[in-house]
């Protein structure tokens, strides 16, 4: 390619026919150039969205857009927070049982997000500081059913010590965890996720 801005000393020692075509050339990169001139404000102007579309994309063998959009990821559940459901009619029933007229008025250990092994002996304790319970079987009862509860058994797998009616771990024999109790939860789990397993059998 002929540069226009060669020199006119070796334009000059060219033949007159040869030198003609020269300044034609020169004429012609002046007028349209290999690119915008720089005093061109259009050419420090980025594309615009328009000139790269997904359309044009893929069709000048780019790879197709992908959505934008995130994908939301499932909410792994936490093995030792109760089901609203179940723990609201656990509650529930503590509440009626205990003649209390709130739920938030339980103890702590009741009230707490995330479920821990209770101390042995807490019935006895739960009914001591409410004299006045309306029905202590259903008490028993109530705490019958969250102890027998899978979320109750992996607190026993996880813990180490239990704990009393305000949350407090308990550090004498009613607070220990012992091998067979971590493996009655485990058997309580394994007989539950069969159940179920069996009850999905049946019904596919």
């Amino acid at each position: 390619m002929i540069n226009p801005d060669e020199s006119n000393e070796h334009a000059a020692a060219l033949p007159a026919k040869v030198q003609s075509s020269v300044n034609s050339a020169k004429k012609t990169l002046r007028l349209f150039g290999s690119g915008p001139a720089k005093s061109d404000p259009a050419a420090a102007e980025p594309e615009t969205e328009s000139s790269s579309t997904p359309e044009t994309a893929m069709l000048s063998g780019g790879n197709e857009p992908q959505d934008a959009t995130p994908t939301r990821r499932k909410k792994i559940r936490d093995r030792r927070v109760l089901k609203p459901g179940f723990k609201t009619k656990v509650l529930n029933q503590l509440t009626e049982a205990l003649g209390i007229s709130k739920t938030v008025d339980l103890p702590k250990i009741f009230l707490a997000e995330r479920v821990s092994p209770m101390k042995i002996g807490i019935a006895d304790d739960l009914l001591a500081r409410y004299p006045n319970a309306r029905d202590r079987k259903v008490v028993k009862k109530a705490l019958g059913v969250l102890v027998r509860s899978l979320t109750y058994s992996n607190a026993v797998i996880e813990e180490d010590r239990r704990y009393d009616l305000d949350l407090n771990p308990v550090y004498d024999a009613t607070g220990e965890i012992t091998e067979k109790s971590r493996a009655d939860a485990q058997n309580n789990i394994k007989s539950a996720l069969a159940k179920i397993r069996k009850s999905k059998t049946q019904d596919s």
